[in-house]
Formats: C-alpha cells, structure tokens, sequence
C-alpha cells in the first residue's frame, strides 16, 4: 500500500490514504495484507469515488472512515483518548438513565452512515441517539443527536473542520470536540446556532439536547485521567 501525505491534510491528516498510480485492490489474495491495494485493477475507482459496498470489504484489522468516497484510515488511540472514553461514556449513560431521556449511548467502532447514501460511513468516538430505532445489526442510520470527537495531533483538522462540517449538515444536533493537548473542550450547538463554546477540563458541561437535565462533570474525568496528560 502506499500511504502519502495529502496536500490538504490539514483537512484529511496524515491517515489520508493516497493511490500513487492506481486504485486500492480490494481483492486482494490476502485481505488483511494492503500491500495488494495499490495494485491496477479496473474493478475499483479512485479516491473521491469509494462507496460503502468498497468499505465493507475492507480488512477488520484495521479501522476505516468514508467520507465523500475517500478512504481514510484511523490511527490507533492514543492512551489519554482510551482513557477519556469509557468515563464520559458512564457519565452520559447515567444521566440519561436519571433523566429518563430516551436516549442511547454508543462509542467507537460504530458505523454510522451519516448521510443515508453510499459515499459516506464514519466512526464518532462517542454518540448520543434519541428516540431511535429499531436497531439493526449493520450500523446506525443517519446522524445522531449528539457527537463527540477527541483530538490527536494527527487529526485536528480532520475533526475540526471536515468531520465538524459532515456532521453540521447532516443534521447532528450537538458536536463536542476534546482537545486533550490543551485541556479543552469545544461545544457547538447546531440545532439552535449557537457561537461556540469553550470549556477548560475542570468544567461540569450542560449537555445542551438533554434540556438542561444532563450534565458531564469534566472535573471528575480530569482527575481520572491526569496521568495520561502530558506536563
């Protein structure tokens, strides 16, 4: 496989997956080997025009977003980002259950596809869904309530404008990005417009769909985490 540095990737980051010449071979011999993908074949078309039927055929070794039909594949968590992760994920799960939202919580590997078509699928580290379903066994059908992404050094751009605007127009109605190299929490309100809000770690956060009945208490996952945060 080669991987290239995108010249946006300042959108995309470096985990932008770039042909040299030709497509990805999708069916290659090994499917968990990727060193067959940038293989000529005439089956598969180039980036921009990647479907969902493409993604699904895609190693399970390796994690993968679509969006607009390009292939961007995800680097592995960084620790302060597996850390975070399962506190915030209890802390909406409760207040959920104590407000009686009908509400679900869900974290990453989820497919979601954002757009209700095939060119897009994508992996939020965490998403609330309200007054959904029934389930099926696939992955989530258009955008959630509530989306959040944590940041790297790897993918600020990518989650701070393209993933910020895809999920902006696909109807999400909340979007939080944590920046864990600064101690930051960004919330945007799209449902009513609202300028963006920021928030250092030691904040407790009204979680703006729940009405002011959920609250995440950041002070209490900062303490949990202070030994993953650089100094």
């Amino acid at each position: 496989m080669t991987v290239r540095k995108h010249p946006d990737r300042d959108v995309y980051g470096d985990n932008y997956l770039r042909e040299s010449s030709s497509a990805y071979n999708l069916q290659a011999d090994d499917e968990d080997d990727l060193t067959g993908w940038d293989r000529p074949t005439k089956e598969f078309p180039r980036q921009g025009h990647y479907t969902i039927d493409d993604y699904a055929k895609l190693p399970e070794n390796r994690r993968f977003e679509l969006i607009d039909g390009v292939l961007i594949e995800l680097y592995a968590p960084a620790l302060v980002h597996q850390a975070i992760i399962p506190l915030l994920w209890e802390q909406f799960r409760n207040c959920i259950k104590e407000s009686g939202e009908d509400c679900d919580v869900f974290i990453a590997a989820t497919d979601v596809r954002l757009d209700r078509d095939n060119r897009t699928m994508v992996q939020p580290d965490l998403f609330v869904l309200c007054k959904y379903g029934p389930y099926n066994t696939r992955w989530i059908e258009g955008a959630p309530d509530l989306a959040v992404e944590i940041l790297s050094p790897f993918n600020i751009g990518y989650d701070k404008v393209l993933k910020f605007n895809k999920y902006k127009n696909a109807g999400v109605r909340e979007y939080w990005i944590i920046d864990p190299m600064h101690r930051k929490i960004f919330v945007y309100n799209f449902e009513n417009n609202e300028p963006e809000k920021v928030y250092p770690f030691e904040s407790i956060i009204e979680v703006g769909i729940s009405r002011g009945k959920c609250r995440i208490d950041f002070e209490e996952i900062s303490r949990e985490i202070a030994k993953f945060l650089e100094t």
